[in-house]
């Protein structure tokens, strides 16, 4: 016997009476969140083969979305996080970018010396304040916290982990 949706195998899914439904299986809408994530993954593999990394492995979804494991026995962490707003510029007040950071000081403070870095990777880039812009808006800008970072490893020694954690809007590679 066929329903009233005869081209489409099965029917429609989750229709109440023949009418649409929000869907309950978000799958698609994940798989397409992550299409940026793994598109990075790509990117880390492939600075790996060419020799730009030296990588002896590369760890997903292991205490961050990517974990490298460096030919030294040392890892870097890396964050992956897309956003769709148009025209989106990473603040320091994005709860995101918070919640980024924030598993980076747990990383540190659980495993220190076994982090060499750590790296933010976005589709979005971060909020640069222009020569205009008040000291209010100038302290929104993750740029003020990298300075803040090669700052306070020249006062403290902290050296090579602080300053990784410069590259992750300074950087410009």
């Amino acid at each position: 016997m066929r329903r009233s949706n005869q081209g489409i195998p099965l029917g429609v899914p989750d229709q109440v009476n023949g009418r649409a439904t929000a869907p309950i299986d978000r799958g698609d809408e994940m798989q397409e969140r992550l299409r940026y994530q793994w598109a990075a993954g790509v990117l880390l593999l492939a600075q790996g083969f060419v020799g730009i990394r030296d990588m002896h492995a590369l760890w997903c979804e292991h205490h961050e979305d990517y974990l490298i494991e460096l030919a030294s026995g040392k890892f870097v962490a890396v964050q992956v996080k897309t956003d769709s707003r148009e025209n989106i510029k990473w603040k320091l007040g994005e709860a995101e970018l918070i919640k980024s950071i924030s598993r980076f000081f747990d990383l540190e403070g659980r495993y220190g010396e076994a982090i060499e870095g750590y790296e933010f990777l976005s589709n979005a880039p971060p909020y640069v304040p222009d020569q205009n812009a008040g000291e209010k808006s100038q302290k929104t800008s993750p740029l003020r916290l990298c300075e803040g970072c090669v700052a306070a490893s020249d006062l403290t020694g902290t050296g090579k982990r602080i300053q990784s954690f410069n590259r992750l809007f300074c950087s410009k590679t």
